[in-house]
């Protein structure tokens, strides 16, 4: 072998080098735009989901404020052991409202525990929904 031979196979072994670290730069650079895509599909993807979720959750919100459009809170009525709630709320209608409704005007009503307006009150308010 002549000293010729070792400095082409040497410069033939760097440019191969070279093209070797062209093609994984390439490829690095390939990668890179397509995670790059990956990414911005996944972002689009959240993006979508958050505003369906933000969507439901004011649905949501309509609903329980639309369910609780029959709802009425009844204050300072005192409790009894045996007490039929229904009856109560007929009685303070027509006592105190002069409203003539009966108990099948009533979907469904139960004291709140541990709902008292003050501290100082001694009765649990009543929920009565109004039968639609």
């Amino acid at each position: 072998m002549m000293a010729g031979d070792n400095y082409d196979r040497s410069t033939r072994s760097k440019a191969e080098q070279e093209e070797l670290i062209n093609r994984v730069i390439e490829k690095v650079l390939t990668n890179k735009t397509f995670l790059e895509k990956m990414l911005n599909a996944v972002h689009d993807a959240l993006s979508s989901r958050d505003q369906k979720i933000k969507e439901l959750e004011d649905r949501i919100e309509l609903q329980e404020q639309y369910s609780r459009s029959n709802n009425l809170r009844i204050f300072g009525v005192p409790e009894s052991q045996a007490e039929k709630v229904e009856d109560v709320i007929v009685k303070i209608c027509s006592d105190k409202l002069n409203l003539n409704i009966s108990t099948a005007d009533i979907d469904c009503c139960h004291r709140l525990k541990g709902k008292r307006r003050n501290s100082s009150s001694n009765y649990s308010p009543f929920l009565p929904k109004k039968h639609t």
